[in-house]
């Protein structure tokens, strides 16, 4: 259509429906990012906050029960008489296998979660950029639209006057 053709417009419902739908879009794309946004943010943040910590502890507690069994094993080393000879340290030495296997878990969780946790906020960040253009749309494309159409349907003589 040539600047110079005119569109004959005798029922403008259905543009003011179109205008209403493209708000309602607008409104979806942002709260579908900030839904988005909060999601990640609140899985990193339960990953620095919860999960990191619980295995850093997890590693302290756990440290301690292997110098307790490394403790125990000590002792019953130690120990013994002329009678009756060593005692046996077979229960001493599982109970420190398990301490040590139960630390190495606790590093391997804690090593994990850091690893996820800055895997996530590398996606995030290249999600931030992905979604960054339909970001500006809802902003801005959205209410421009909305204003053009607005103008649109303003009556000819109203048009005249502002120009």
């Amino acid at each position: 259509m040539s600047s110079e053709e005119t569109a004959r417009i005798l029922d403008i419902t259905a543009i003011e429906r179109f205008k209403a739908g493209l708000a309602d879009f607008g409104d979806a794309i942002k709260v579908g990012l900030l839904e988005a946004d909060s999601e990640i943010e609140r899985a990193i943040g339960w990953l620095e906050r919860d999960r990191i910590h619980h295995w850093k502890r997890q590693i302290q507690i756990r440290n301690e029960e292997m110098t307790t069994a490394k403790s125990a094993l000590f002792r019953k080393q130690m120990q013994g008489s002329a009678k009756h000879g060593r005692p046996s340290v077979v229960d001493e030495k599982v109970a420190l296998d398990r301490a040590k296997k139960r630390l190495r878990d606790a590093e391997d969780r804690h090593r994990a979660c850091r690893r996820w946790r800055n895997r996530l906020e590398q996606e995030y960040a290249i999600y931030k950029g992905h979604v960054q253009g339909m970001a500006a749309v809802s902003e801005r494309g959205v209410p421009d639209a909305i204003a053009i159409i607005e103008r649109m349907l303003r009556p000819s003589d109203t048009l005249d006057a502002t120009v």
